[in-house]
């Protein structure tokens, strides 16, 4: 009303808040449509991969991912070492229902290991991002003659670690969101307030 223009912070806000109020129906129906994609696996490889490297790029997500890779893992090889054939398998499902490509290629590598003449320890030995102790501990039940107490003994350090590392991320993430939001909310009241410290200016 004073004749002077807006600072550009301002406007931004302003122009985000007239997108927001004009295509909100658009943005719903943007997420909805790639929710839908993603649970029915539609989604272009190329989108998924990128946002596979974000989602793994985020240390401690990338963390407790991995605890929950290697848990899973070690708890089916728990069930299913008795059979070689089971083994295999259990192997597939949890690579076809993994959704994340380094972790589904850690199981494809570990598949043609077991198919060829390696033994389970061997087939692990530098398998990332599966732990280091897998293959020590299988290795030792396989020389005592008891690998089942070595698998389940490598399964309850994988769900003792999956534990601490959903409890370091819930608190990684309730920080995170309260950063963003503050961030957010101070971006906006000083944008909005930047008019009102100018005005001064303004009038004169």
């Amino acid at each position: 009303g004073f004749g002077a223009d807006l600072p550009g912070p301002t406007l931004l806000v302003m122009r985000v808040s007239d997108v927001i109020v004009e295509w909100w129906w658009a943005i719903a129906a943007l997420a909805g449509a790639v929710f839908f994609l993603k649970r029915k696996n539609l989604l272009p490889p190329g989108l998924g991969a990128a946002a596979q490297r974000v989602l793994l790029g985020i240390p401690f997500l990338r963390k407790y991912l991995v605890r929950a890779f290697a848990a899973r893992t070690a708890n089916w090889l728990r069930v299913a070492h008795i059979n070689p054939q089971l083994l295999l398998a259990a192997l597939r499902h949890v690579r076809a229902t993994t959704g994340i490509a380094p972790f589904a290629l850690c199981l494809l590598n570990l598949e043609a290991r077991l198919e060829g003449t390696a033994t389970l320890s061997q087939a692990l030995l530098g398998l990332a991002p599966l732990p280091k102790r897998f293959p020590l501990l299988v290795q030792l039940g396989e020389k005592m003659g008891d690998i089942g107490s070595a698998l389940s003994q490598a399964a309850d350090f994988a769900e003792a670690e999956r534990s601490a590392g959903l409890a370091l991320f819930e608190r990684w993430l309730v920080l995170s969101i309260y950063c963003i939001l503050g961030i957010v909310v101070a971006v906006v009241v000083i944008a909005m307030y930047m008019p009102i410290f100018g005005m001064g200016q303004a009038i004169s």
